[in-house]
């Protein structure tokens, strides 16, 4: 991993400056632990935190495109799908929720949502967070070349 890629850029004068002035960023995703933890950076230690937390996953292999994360059942990602998952059916039995992360796609996207942005109020492009579930057949597919909408299924529920 090369954090001083997008989206990390993090430089050692940055690191030592923001510890200098008691200041932190989260680069992992936040679960009930680490929210005590930021609580008492915050209110105890008095640091400030930097920006959202966001998650530092590294490149995948150089054969692969992507890698596929596990999200831990209690953080916050994973409770607020699983909760969205539960109002669409309250009998759903969640296995296991993971992320993809592929920087391919990922630069993609970003560039069509900056083109995106540039045609709307406000430069908002509307985005929303989805998730998907499939069977593992489809799996490498939807992680090396993104989400293929002509083969939706109607009838489709969550993968098996």
């Amino acid at each position: 991993m090369n954090i001083q890629q997008k989206p990390y850029s993090i430089e050692l004068e940055t690191i030592v400056d923001n510890i200098k002035n008691k200041r932190f960023q989260i680069l992992r995703p936040i679960d009930k632990y680490l929210i005590d933890r930021i609580d008492k950076m915050i209110n105890i230690r008095g640091w400030t935190q930097l920006g959202k937390a966001f998650s530092v996953i590294p490149e995948p292999h150089p054969h692969y495109y992507a890698v596929l994360v596990p999200l831990h059942y209690s953080s916050i990602l994973y409770q607020d799908l699983s909760q969205q998952m539960k109002k669409i059916d309250h009998l759903l039995q969640i296995i296991s929720i993971e992320q993809i992360k592929n920087p391919y796609l990922e630069d993609a996207y970003e560039a069509m949502k900056k083109l995106i942005a540039k045609q709307c109020q406000g430069f908002n492009p509307n985005e929303r967070e989805l998730f998907h579930g499939t069977k593992n057949a489809a799996v490498k597919g939807i992680t090396e070349d993104g989400f293929d909408d002509r083969f939706f299924n109607q009838n489709g529920a969550w993968g098996k």
